[in-house]
C-alpha cells in the first residue's frame, strides 16, 4: 500500500460510525483499520461517531440536493462532519444493513 501526500503529511482517512453505539459495526471498521496499519503507518485515522453529533433526522425537504449542503436545515450541525469528509484522503463508512429488506437478500443470492 503506498500512501503519499504533499509535504510529506501522513494520509488521512477519516472513519464515520453510523451505528448508534460501538457493536458489531464498529468491531469490523477497527478491523480495517489494523489491517491498513499492518501494512503502512503512514496514515493517520480519524474517527467520527453519529450518534455523538446529536443529528435530527432528515425532514426530507431535498434542499441538500436542490441548492446544495449549506441550504440543509441541519448544516449547523453536519458541517463539522462535512469539513473532515472535504479534508480527508479516504473514507471508511459503517453503515447499518437495515435498509435492505430480508428477502432482496433471497433474491440477490
Amino acid at each position: 500500500l503506498f500512501c503519499w501526500r504533499r509535504n510529506g503529511e501522513k494520509m488521512r482517512i477519516l472513519m464515520v460510525n453510523a451505528s448508534p453505539h460501538k457493536g458489531n459495526t464498529w468491531i469490523a471498521m477497527c478491523e480495517v483499520r489494523d489491517a491498513i496499519l499492518q501494512i503502512t503507518s503512514d496514515i493517520e485515522f480519524e474517527e467520527v461517531h453519529m450518534s455523538e453529533l446529536n443529528l435530527p433526522f432528515c425532514i426530507g425537504c431535498s434542499l441538500c440536493f436542490r441548492k446544495g449542503m449549506s441550504f440543509c436545515p441541519h448544516y449547523d450541525i453536519m458541517k463539522s462532519l462535512f469539513h473532515k469528509m472535504e479534508h480527508s484522503d479516504g473514507l471508511i463508512l459503517g453503515l447499518l444493513p437495515l435498509i435492505w429488506p430480508p428477502m432482496l437478500w433471497v433474491r440477490i443470492s
